[in-house]
């Protein structure tokens, strides 16, 4: 379960520690490559960092113009996403006879971010979903990215399933439309 605190970005809580990433060469270059593909930066990386803080720890891009403690809680969420992309893959390359693939589980993980980069988000999941064998399971509020899943060509191998809540009890359908969704 990948826990994104994804309301406060870490650089807003007290006593945050910057330091080294603990990633490769490689492992950053495909950090920098898809923080700036998923968010539409147009920004350089310089470097990237390691910050930790309070009961969190998160990946961070330092540019010519800002430092890692200036992250936007989108861009905090982003980098912890990648990261943990970035374990998976780290674990299918150093033990390729043991490794299965995994699952990985985020609560609302399009929060913070603009539509445009919900769905750069979701194109990065489904990419590295089948190379590094890795089920996604999410939840979201986002019409955005239920609208993606319903009607993109990712719509064969997601599976959207709508919670709804009467009273005390949760029901679960997985054969609703797109305007019963919305109209929920």
């Amino acid at each position: 379960f990948l826990s994104l605190k994804r309301l406060l970005p870490i650089g807003e809580l007290p006593k945050v520690k910057d330091s080294a990433s603990p990633l490769t060469p490689e492992e950053a270059a495909f950090f920098k490559e898809w923080h700036n593909k998923i968010l539409y930066c147009q920004t350089q990386i310089d470097d990237v960092r390691q910050l930790s803080g309070t009961g969190k720890s998160s990946l961070a891009p330092t540019t010519s113009v800002s430092d890692a403690l200036t992250i936007s809680a989108g861009q905090d969420n982003v980098g912890k996403i990648i990261l943990s992309v970035l374990s998976f893959k780290r674990l299918s390359e150093t033990h390729p006879q043991d490794y299965r693939g995994g699952l990985m589980f985020i609560d609302e993980f399009e929060t913070a971010m603009y539509p445009a980069a919900q769905i750069q988000l979701l194109k990065f999941m489904f990419k590295f979903a089948s190379k590094f064998k890795i089920q996604f399971f999410f939840s979201t509020h986002s019409e955005t990215i239920l609208r993606y899943l319903k009607v993109s060509k990712y719509s064969r191998v997601a599976n959207v399933v709508f919670l709804k809540k009467i009273d005390e009890r949760i029901s679960a359908y997985t054969d609703r439309s797109l305007p019963q969704i919305e109209n929920n």
